[in-house]
């Protein structure tokens, strides 16, 4: 209906509407398929973390590696001894899996772990370098990403230790992991000599032995009372570790003046 017909043409035009009224009745229409059912959406993937950090023990630095997923902690893993000083206590907390499996499942800040029997400090150096590790991954936007890149932690607190009569050992971060000295000082609080230790890791060990190599560098810190970073003359090709040096022998004569 409401079809206008054609002037002159007007049985003709209603003859197509007839049949076009005839042809339409005669079709059957199909039901409308149903959409097919949304793909549940895929699961996020679980946002996986490697992160290493290293807290003062007893002596020289414990250094953890900790693994975690979605926040939570996986694994922690304590490295070997920096120093012989920190074996005993390192080794008695790398056995103990009751110590360790307390972080597992912990999301920051780690709190609640009881400390191994004879290991107190070194326990706590853990916790401290699990807690450091963690909360330096969530200060730093890369968390974000499925996987986060390796985060090192301030390798230790640059405040030195008396380890004997005028000699105290000291350990600053530096490229990645700590540089540890040995500084010993005279009566008047100069010193007498700097004893630069090996490596604590293969990453920073090629620069490490450059500054142990370099006898004029660290006989320049004999006679000093203080040393002016911004004035030193590093070893070159090994900057970072020179200035870390620097920094140790100045906690060491920090630590005697007090």
């Amino acid at each position: 209906t409401g079809i206008d017909a054609v002037s002159g043409a007007t049985a003709t035009s209603n003859a197509v509407i007839e049949a076009v009224n005839k042809a339409l009745e005669n079709i059957t229409f199909a039901p409308k398929a149903e959409e097919p059912a949304a793909e549940p959406a895929a699961e996020e993937p679980a946002k996986a973390a490697v992160l290493s950090a290293n807290a003062r023990g007893f002596i020289d630095p414990v250094g953890v590696v900790v693994t975690v997923e979605n926040g939570a902690i996986t694994s922690v893993t304590v490295k070997d001894s920096y120093s012989a000083t920190d074996k005993t206590f390192v080794e008695k907390v790398q056995a103990d899996e009751g110590f360790l499996a307390q972080f597992v499942g912990k999301a920051y800040p780690v709190e609640g772990i009881d400390t191994v029997s004879g290991a107190t400090a070194t326990s706590n150096a853990v916790i401290e370098a699990v807690n450091s590790a963690l909360g330096g991954a969530l200060a730093d936007p890369e968390t974000a990403l499925p996987v986060i890149p390796v985060v090192t932690a301030e390798a230790t607190e640059s405040t030195a230790v008396l380890i004997g009569e005028n000699t105290y050992s000291a350990n600053v971060r530096g490229y990645i992991d700590p540089v540890g000295v040995i500084v010993t000082l005279d009566e008047t609080g100069a010193v007498v000599s700097v004893e630069v230790k090996d490596s604590y890791s293969a990453t920073d060990k090629t620069f490490v032995e450059k500054v142990q190599a370099d006898e004029a560098f660290l006989a320049a810190f004999v006679g000093q009372t203080s040393i002016d970073i911004e004035a030193l003359d590093a070893v070159a090709g090994a900057t970072i570790s020179s200035q870390a040096v620097a920094e140790a022998v100045n906690s060491a004569l920090a630590e005697a003046g007090r």
